[in-house]
């Protein structure tokens, strides 16, 4: 925060037990390239990785970054989606 303001946040859903999905990174465009997001990972990786397994959905200019964090390119992955929901997964470059 900054102030009031939401500059950047990260979501995860966890069972606490084995595994974890960290569903959102994101900062404000504005705030980019500052270190926030490492900061954020850096806190994620901490919290999720004892977990053994922590899943992330990606934009493909993104994967590099994750990468430097030691994900790894999943060979199987499906997602179920329709109408507007699908239309953004595609729009956004998440489905080939």
């Amino acid at each position: 925060f900054i102030g009031d303001e939401l500059i950047a946040t990260a979501h995860a859903i966890s069972d606490l037990t084995s595994v974890a999905y960290l569903a959102d990174v994101a900062i404000d465009p504005r705030f980019q390239g500052q270190g926030l997001g490492r900061r954020l990972m850096d806190r994620v990786m901490q919290d999720l990785a004892p977990l053994g397994k922590i899943f992330i959905y990606s934009v493909p200019e993104k994967l590099a970054f994750y990468k430097k964090y030691g994900f790894h390119d999943l060979t199987t992955g499906m997602v179920y989606a329709d109408g507007a929901a699908l239309q953004r997964l595609q729009n956004g470059g998440y489905i080939r």
